[in-house]
């Protein structure tokens, strides 16, 4: 006599077939999210060199390991805001980036300065420095 239905042997072939989809759609939905969470930008101001009284340097370096886009340096000395420079740069891991920024006032050697670094997905870190 025959069974109605369908064989054991199929049922598994048909279980694994669609067990294997849905983790192959499950696998590329989370890598798809889950993608860059060991990527992260991470920037350091690695120093502020006087030039002349109203003219300096300062160098931002990326120190974690996917790219990060400075979009504004901003320096603080004395409670305001005494120079700035809006090039947005690219800083790829590991590299470093130096910008020219010239003061509303005089600066001197050893002076503490506060550097505010913005970032294109809307970070901003604060840094204070010392003028070298």
């Amino acid at each position: 006599m025959f069974r109605a239905g369908v064989s054991h042997f199929l049922q598994v072939v048909i279980m694994v077939a669609l067990v294997s989809a849905v983790g192959v759609l499950m696998y590329s939905g989370a890598a798809g999210l889950l993608g860059n969470w060991g990527a992260s930008s991470q920037v350091i101001a690695s120093g502020a060199y006087l030039l002349s009284s109203n003219d300096l340097i300062v160098t931002i370096k990326n120190t974690g390991n996917s790219p990060a886009t400075v979009t504004a340096l901003e320096v603080y000395a004395a409670g305001g805001q005494i120079g700035s420079n809006t090039t947005s740069v690219t800083i790829e891991p590991g590299r470093s980036q130096s910008y020219h920024i010239t003061t509303t006032s005089p600066l001197i050697n050893g002076q503490l300065v506060d550097v505010v670094v913005r970032l294109s997905d809307g970070a901003v870190i604060k840094y204070r420095l010392p003028l070298q």
